[in-house]
């Protein structure tokens, strides 16, 4: 199993205004990685919790000295030129904050450079709506892997899951967007129930199909409503349904293709590729 969506932070380095209560603690990679053998983890990727630079820098030494850590994504303000000039074969994306507030025209020429770069790009959706011009800027940028984070920032509330649905759609046709089944447990009102979470991952299934749907652990962030085996298990269930190669692709394949990950090739053979253009 490859965890697309692992945090790691160490608050003698940089400074986490964000954190508080629980989360307020180190996670370094040595304090995760019993949590992610114990759970079958092979591989993950890093992403950005500070944003800065700074944390780039540093997630990428972490993962050149692990092996399991087959990928960075680095934190990217629309307009961060400095993280736009790392180098690293480790380096496989950026993640950008996307709000009502976004600069669209600053973030088209920065998806330019990130492009050229043969990058992915994470988008984090920072409130419950999917702004409207979003599914129509990733159209105009097809050389772009663009991933949504956790859900496409679902509120996993069956009372939001038809305004939700309607507003995802909009990615239906664009091969090149994927989603991650990430986040689900803190998006929650309450302790979150499989019956709840299953129409949001059926609908993430409908319009993305299996090879454009990944799972992220989005630990140690979900340990504020579960453990990392509680994430595990949920989807388990979930998934259980479906053909093993869907499953496969969930669980590893299409993390790996839309991030461009060093994996054993036998785990790959029998999946489709995503659209790199």
């Amino acid at each position: 199993m490859i965890d697309a969506h692992l945090h790691v932070w160490d608050r003698t380095r940089l400074r986490y205004d964000w954190l508080s209560g629980a989360l307020d603690r180190d996670y370094r990679l040595e304090d995760t990685l019993p949590t992610l053998h114990a759970n079958g983890v092979t591989g993950c990727v890093l992403v950005e919790a500070h944003g800065s630079f700074e944390e780039a820098q540093w997630l990428l030494q972490v993962a050149a000295a692990n092996e399991i850590v087959l990928g960075v994504v680095a934190g990217l303000e629309v307009d961060g030129a400095e993280t736009l000039n790392l180098e690293h074969p480790k380096l496989k994306g950026v993640r950008i904050k996307i709000s009502s507030q976004t600069d669209w025209d600053a973030l088209e020429r920065t998806l330019e450079t990130v492009a050229s770069n043969d990058w992915s790009c994470d988008l984090l959706l920072l409130e419950p709506r999917i702004p409207a011009p979003l599914a129509t800027l990733c159209a105009r940028h097809p050389r772009v892997r663009f991933v949504l984070d956790h859900l496409g920032g679902a509120r996993i509330d069956l009372e939001q899951h038809a305004t939700w649905a309607e507003e995802i759609s909009a990615f239906v046709g664009l091969e090149h967007v994927a989603v991650k089944l990430s986040g689900f447990l803190t998006a929650a009102p309450q302790a979150l129930e499989a019956a709840t979470l299953e129409p949001f991952v059926r609908t993430a299934l409908e319009i993305f199909g299996a090879g454009r749907c990944m799972y992220g652990s989005d630990y140690p962030v979900c340990t504020l409503r579960g453990g990392y085996a509680d994430t595990v298990a949920m989807l388990e269930r979930l998934l259980n349904h479906l053909e093993p190669a869907d499953r496969d692709a969930i669980w590893f394949g299409t993390t790996a293709q839309v991030y461009g990950l060093e994996t054993p090739e036998r785990q790959l053979a029998s999946l489709a590729p995503l659209t790199r253009r």
